[in-house]
């Protein structure tokens, strides 16, 4: 067992750097599927939706989010923000930019945290009106391709 630990930890730096606490500078450095946690990551979710295994609702209540290098949205439902403007902060970083939300079209502001096992989302570090992603999220997938930017 001990033996492995070393193994695994260099094998998750050398896969994420996120997993060596680097603070992301970009929303390319996190570009890929999150969700609360590993078995949620797991879960084919797509695939159960399409079946008719769950419905949207369900499939909306495991918070798996999309980042981009140009966007975040949330998966499952109709809510998708086009990072206008990024600045790496001390603890990850400030997102400006237009979102629309269910049809509605906003201008957001909000905060990714870094944290040592992925990102963290507060709400009250949202300023979107009705919109906001909460809780901690761990990496699933390093790919993701968002939908078509917004125009400012």
């Amino acid at each position: 067992m001990r033996f492995l630990f070393p193994v695994i930890a260099l094998l998750c730096l050398a896969l994420d750097p996120a997993c060596a606490g680097e603070a992301p500078t970009s929303l390319a450095d996190l570009q890929g599927v999150w969700a609360h946690t590993p078995a949620d990551c797991k879960r084919d979710l797509a695939g159960e939706w399409e079946r008719g295994e769950i419905d949207r609702v369900t499939a909306t209540s495991y918070s798996k989010i999309g980042i981009c290098p140009d966007g975040v949205e949330m998966l499952f439902q109709p809510q998708h923000c086009t990072a206008t403007s990024v600045s790496a902060t001390s603890s990850g970083l400030e997102v400006r930019g237009p979102c629309r939300v269910k049809g509605y079209h906003l201008k957001a502001r909000f905060t990714i945290k870094h944290t040592p096992f992925g990102i963290s989302f507060n709400k009250n570090d949202f300023d979107a009106g009705y919109f906001w992603i909460e809780g901690d999220y761990v990496r699933c997938s390093k790919s993701y391709s968002c939908a078509e930017p917004l125009n400012p």
